[in-house]
């Protein structure tokens, strides 16, 4: 009973139904009872009869790394399992049938890194474009907490794995898949469950128009399954390497954006020169919004205006402050070592603070990424994993996040850079990355004091 999980029911209730809830968390039950919520265990009350549906929360596993009691009762019970998400497509497209309402602009955008910034960026530059534009989902406004999707010009979600893997509808009028890497490998089963739960966004409709990031094996390998199906519009995008050979093509390479249509160059601008979306990782970004937004009839000229004064997130490689000229960054939601690895290649000279709760393979994959790091500081509970990792890079068991601020400052000198990267999830001292990344804004504000 997190915010989606009170959103929905809500909704629910709103719309006539009977929830009947539960969190296994005396807060979650708690944030319930306050909203008027009924709360029942639904592991001990004795017939399922009367329920039609078990909505699922994001956090709550469907089948792995464990399937639990109560989705597991449903499973024998025969109730069909969904999550908000999937209810909230299904209840749109009812509204659509039943009321013949005007087409609606739904992007939904996943991909294992770069979700929030591309969702944040599309919506940055429609809402100066378009009118009512609005922004929700994986990104912290669950969705039934948006508006009707036929009442407003544009809406814009970010989904993640979690969300797409038990959605029963996913009827998006332009799906986006920016990259793939490992992650959540325990709550898929593997590398290709979390593949298939990337992979249920996309090919839902003919009308579907599909932005595919082809700089991985399985991007490619989902344009060529869509493309084969015939179904929908297809936009192939690269940060690697210059694509000219489709029906649209649109890709980023040495800061350059190339935009292809039927092999003719259509655009080329810079992209390099957008204080709020620094480094090449962003490239990626700035392609899939680029190719949504042009889809969506804006001009080159008014996207760039935009990409110009789009202000970057928080905790994505955010410049925080700038002391006796050692730059301070926090990268914390860097949760991963693909994620970590973009941001030791966005600066130089870097002071790297890394760890938390590992995730499978911890950062061995990164060891050819570490030329920039000067000295690497280890905290978290993989603190000691993590050193056997690092090779030839120094390093100070610092255990946490304080006194690894105060170390870093110690040793960087002029023109260093303090990098917060955990390339870990943060669940083993703190609740999210966001509490993370703030701990560390907070210990660098007292440096200045």
């Amino acid at each position: 009973m997190g915010k989606s999980g009170c959103s929905v029911a809500l909704a629910l209730k709103r719309g006539g139904a009977f929830p009947i809830c539960w969190d296994d968390k005396l807060q979650g039950r708690e944030r319930a009872s306050e909203l008027g919520l009924t709360l029942k265990n639904l592991e001990t009350i004795e017939s399922w009869q009367d329920i039609s549906m078990l909505i699922l929360s994001p956090g709550i596993p469907y089948r792995y790394p464990f399937i639990s009691q109560i989705v597991e009762r449903a499973i024998n019970e025969k109730v069909p399992i969904d999550n908000d998400v999937g209810l909230f497509f299904q209840n749109e497209f009812g509204e659509q049938k039943n009321k013949k309402s005007a087409p609606t602009r739904t992007i939904a955008i996943t991909g294992s890194n770069g979700k929030s910034t591309t969702s944040s960026l599309v919506y940055h530059i429609l809402k100066n474009s378009f009118g009512i534009v609005q922004l929700g989902g994986n990104i912290g406004i669950p969705v039934f907490d948006l508006e009707p999707v036929h009442l407003v010009d544009a809406t814009v979600m970010e989904l993640s794995s979690y969300q797409l893997e038990v959605a029963k509808l996913l009827n998006v009028d332009i799906a986006v898949f920016l990259n793939f890497s490992p992650d959540h490998l325990d709550r898929h089963n593997g590398i290709e469950g979390y593949f298939e739960a990337k992979k249920r966004l996309f090919g839902t409709s003919k009308k579907q128009v599909s932005i595919i990031g082809v700089d991985e094996i399985e991007g490619k390998r989902l344009f060529d399954e869509l493309k084969t199906s015939g179904l929908g519009q297809l936009i192939k995008i690269s940060s690697k390497s210059i694509l000219k050979d489709d029906d649209w093509a649109i890709s980023v390479v040495s800061g350059i954006l190339y935009e292809y249509r039927n092999r003719e160059l259509v655009s080329k601008i810079s992209v390099d020169c957008f204080d709020g979306l620094p480094g090449s990782h962003n490239h990626q970004n700035i392609c899939a919004a680029f190719a949504v937004c042009r889809n969506l009839g804006v001009s080159t000229e008014k996207i760039i205006d935009n990409l110009i004064n789009f202000k970057a997130l928080p905790h994505r490689t955010q410049a925080i402050a700038s002391i006796n000229g050692i730059l301070f960054v926090n990268d914390s939601k860097a949760t991963n070592a693909v994620s970590a690895s973009k941001a030791l290649n966005s600066f130089s000279n870097i002071h790297w603070i890394v760890g938390g709760q590992a995730k499978l393979g911890g950062i061995k994959s990164m060891v050819s990424n570490m030329k920039t790091v000067k000295h690497a500081y280890l905290i978290g509970e993989c603190a000691k994993d993590f050193s056997k990792q690092l090779r030839h890079i120094p390093y100070t068991l610092s255990i946490d996040l304080e006194k690894a601020v105060k170390d870093a400052f110690t040793n960087a000198r002029p023109d260093d850079v303090i990098l917060l990267s955990p390339a870990a999830a943060s669940f083993d001292n703190y609740r999210n990355f966001e509490e993370r990344g703030m701990h560390f804004v907070k210990l660098v504000n007292e440096l200045q004091k």
